[in-house]
């Protein structure tokens, strides 16, 4: 897919915005496939905008809740952090999906984030915050 969007863009610049569940950024006993994978994911995002930032490509990443990415995960054990207590999240709610993550998505290709480039955004309502 990245492959794809280079060829695409590589001429003339554009944005690409990949979304992954926010659990790669802690891990989770029960799901190491998918969140070895979703870090995977993440770290060559992070890559392709370094290298690929020359041409005016810009590339993100954004975690959401597992159970929004897919919603087979809603009953999955994610691990609880102290500090934060059992669900719900900070915002006591999570994204909509059609709604604030699309904003985002929106805002990340568009020129207002024309500086943003291998970033780690976290839209899952606080449930992980990232230094």
């Amino acid at each position: 897919c990245l492959q794809a969007a280079h060829s695409r863009q590589r001429e003339s610049g554009g944005a690409v915005v990949v979304i992954g569940p926010s659990t790669a950024l802690v891990g989770a006993a029960l799901l190491v496939p998918l969140v070895t994978l979703a870090e995977a994911q993440r770290t060559l995002v992070k890559s392709a905008a370094r290298q690929w930032g020359g041409l005016g490509m810009r590339l993100n990443w954004i975690g959401i809740a597992p159970a929004l990415y897919d919603p087979a995960l809603a009953g999955t054990a994610v691990p609880q952090v102290p500090e934060l207590g059992p669900p719900p999240p900070a915002l006591k709610r999570r994204p909509e999906p059609q709604a604030e993550v699309a904003d985002a998505i929106a805002w990340l290709g568009g020129a207002g984030a024309s500086a943003v480039t291998g970033a780690t955004i976290n839209l899952d309502g606080g449930d992980w915050m990232v230094p």
